[in-house]
């Protein structure tokens, strides 16, 4: 919550300063927005209709990064909305585009999230897949550092 006030709070001034006409700084502030949303929307659902649109404004824009972060909210609000067929579907998206950016990390969350959504063997596997990804990579705690890259997806882990 005092991430998302943080950053509202500044918004303006970014918006007056020109700079979100920077596409870079434009998709990683919305993205920055949209996950700060999500976390607090574990105590205000209200924020999920903020992170979803984020979401669709990432979606829509031209980079193919953009789009991958975009995707990777989207789920996080459907898993935080209790629909996790379209939360899974998202996260596969999310993963596929990921991959097609060049965003390892990323693609490698948004595989734990599918892992840990699907449960049983089949997520045991994508999880194991994705830690070993992770652990070639040097992050010592997939789990906690998730957090970061696909806020809200793992609400137990708070």
């Amino acid at each position: 919550a005092e991430a998302l006030e943080i950053v509202t709070c500044c918004w303006p001034a970014l918006q007056k300063s020109l700079l979100m006409r920077v596409e870079a700084l434009g998709i990683q502030m919305r993205s920055l927005r949209a996950r700060a949303a999500l976390s607090a929307a574990v105590e205000r659902r209200e924020l999920l209709a903020f992170a979803r649109r984020e979401s669709r404004s990432l979606r829509r824009g031209r980079a193919r990064w953009g789009v991958a972060l975009g995707e990777m909210i989207a789920a996080c609000v459907e898993s935080l909305s209790g629909r996790p067929d379209l939360a899974l579907s998202n996260f596969a998206l999310a993963e596929q585009s990921f991959a097609a950016a060049g965003m390892l990390l990323h693609e490698l969350f948004a595989r734990l999230c599918r892992g840990q959504l699907i449960g049983g063997g089949e997520g045991r596997a994508l999880i194991e897949s994705a830690e070993a990804g992770l652990r070639a990579e040097a992050i010592v705690n997939p789990e906690r550092l998730a957090l970061v890259f696909a806020t809200a997806a793992f609400p137990s882990s708070r």
